[in-house]
Parts: structure tokens; C-alpha cells; sequence
């Protein structure tokens, strides 16, 4: 059976399979939330989450430790 994206985009894309995606890659990323209490919890929760992802995913690979970067940051709407 052909797979979705092969059938929509054909042979030539860049979008990986489901077995390379992985939450280590986001490592160096923006996580990005509104200023409410609830969202900013929640950005902070993504952000740990992907540190750890990064942090398995190298001592995995390499066994050795090292400090990842994920960024954050609030955007406050002037709109309401």
C-alpha cells in the first residue's frame, strides 16, 4: 500500500517518516506562549519535556552529557 505523503507529494519530499520524528529534534527551538498563567505552565512544561528528549536522545547516541538549548517566550497581545 502507498504511504499518504508519497501518494500526495510523490517520491521527492523532505518530510520525514513517523519512525525519524522524535521530540530531540526540536532541540534549539522557540516555544512560544501567551502570558496567561495557563499557558505560560504549559510552555514551560513543553520546554522541559523537549530538554529531556534531547538529553536521552544524546546519551543514547554518545553517553555523554552536555546542555541543551530550548528557548521561551511570551507574546502578550495588545488587541483586548
Amino acid at each position: 500500500m502507498e504511504s499518504r505523503t508519497r501518494k500526495i507529494f510523490g517520491d521527492e519530499h523532505d518530510i520525514p517518516s513517523p519512525m525519524e520524528m522524535h521530540m530531540s529534534k526540536l532541540e534549539g527551538a522557540m516555544v512560544t506562549a501567551d502570558t496567561c498563567n495557563g499557558a505560560r505552565r504549559t510552555s514551560s512544561l513543553i520546554a522541559g519535556e523537549i530538554v529531556k528528549a534531547v538529553k536521552e536522545k544524546i546519551a543514547e547516541s554518545s553517553g555523554k552529557d552536555r546542555n541543551v538549548l530550548v528557548l521561551q517566550q511570551d507574546c502578550r497581545r495588545e488587541d483586548y
